[in-house]
């Protein structure tokens, strides 16, 4: 027999911000373990505000128990280097992580899932989420979204720096990824 996949239901309820009033920020979600690599997001995002980008970055999420602790400090004095612009939310009850996710522009996830229930609650809360170009994560962005997939933080600076610089090519992407949440629909699940 065929087997059929069914994504996960992603049941947030997201607060509608029209997008000139979301924040020129990005969000990065998920544990805070050298794995997920959020301290790649911050290198990648630094080098894309100094070509000129007044961008923010949140981190969300939790920790893993004492074997992450020397990454979480590592984490934490890049955090601190660059306190500016970088803002770390731990540990938030899901009601406010959504309030978070849904004021951003953007999103950015640098390690490949076998699915990524963050990058489809960004997609679902209207935020335009670079990713890596292998993993779950690029069916939920779709392939033919080509200017949100990278390989390395080169080229992750390179689409993220064409992508912000051409308002035409990133409408056309946000209508793309509208055009996607259904997938991700609880109705869609339970059918």
């Amino acid at each position: 027999t065929k087997a059929q996949v069914v994504y996960p239901p992603v049941v947030m309820e997201v607060q509608e911000i029209p997008w000139e009033q979301k924040e020129d920020a990005f969000i990065c979600s998920g544990r805070l373990t050298k794995p997920k690599s959020p301290h790649k997001a911050i290198e990648i995002l630094r080098r894309v505000r100094e070509k000129g980008f007044d961008i923010k970055l949140y981190l969300t999420g939790g920790g893993s128990g004492t074997y992450a602790f020397g990454y979480q400090r590592f984490l934490q004095k890049i955090i601190d280097e660059n306190s500016d612009w970088v803002v770390l939310y731990k540990d938030l009850p899901y009601n406010e992580y959504i309030k978070v996710v849904s004021k951003c522009k953007y999103g950015i996830h640098c390690k490949p899932e076998p699915f990524g229930i963050s990058i489809a609650e960004m997609v679902k809360a209207n935020a335009v989420p670079f990713v890596k170009d292998r993993g779950g994560q690029v069916e939920i962005v779709g392939e033919e979204n080509e200017d949100l997939l990278f390989r390395n933080p080169d080229r992750a600076v390179e689409k993220i720096v064409a992508l912000l610089s051409n308002p035409e090519q990133l409408q056309r992407v946000r209508a793309s990824l509208q055009k996607r949440q259904t997938l991700f629909s609880s109705d869609r699940f339970t059918k």
